[in-house]
């Protein structure tokens, strides 16, 4: 099963933050009001049985973190 991917980031010329899961965009004032939202469905989904990943850019595109739920994927070690 793939997981569903959600994303915050930054949308050019829009103001706000904006969490992307597929084809779906929902304005956030800020930037952690935005990943409260992203961790909270990416939650709601595990609970529905499902794998879920929040990934959140910085206002330059970049990846700031990415978390993976549920969390039992093996470390990988050095």
């Amino acid at each position: 099963m793939k997981r569903v991917v959600i994303r915050v980031q930054k949308r050019e010329g829009l103001p706000g933050w904006w969490v992307r899961v597929g084809g779906l965009e929902l304005p956030e004032a800020s930037q952690r009001n935005a990943v409260e939202l992203a961790v909270a469905a990416a939650k709601q989904h595990f609970r529905g049985g499902g794998r879920a990943q929040v990934v959140v850019h910085s206002a330059s595109g970049q990846i700031r973190w990415e978390r993976t739920y549920p969390d039992h994927t093996p470390r990988r070690r050095g």
